[in-house]
């Protein structure tokens, strides 16, 4: 089940809505906020890309150019 998370309003009138689900957690792992069916599997697929290129960075990954980084994360 999706939650209504924002609606875009111009001149007054609903263009357009999003919905889905949204979990936030505080530092210690408890739940700050929650809206939608946030137990439901997801897949972020290329959005994970860039922070499997930081951990490749952070594992000791050091590439011989930039482009190699954008390569990475794309």
């Amino acid at each position: 089940m999706t939650a209504l998370l924002a609606e875009v309003v111009r001149s007054g009138y609903v263009e357009g809505t999003h919905s889905g689900a949204v979990l936030a957690v505080r530092a210690d792992g408890s739940v700050a906020l929650s809206a939608g069916d946030v137990d439901r599997p997801w897949f972020p697929r290329s959005s994970n890309k860039p922070l499997q290129a930081a951990a490749l960075l952070a594992a000791g990954w050091s590439p011989e150019t930039s482009q190699q980084i954008a390569l990475a994360a794309s």
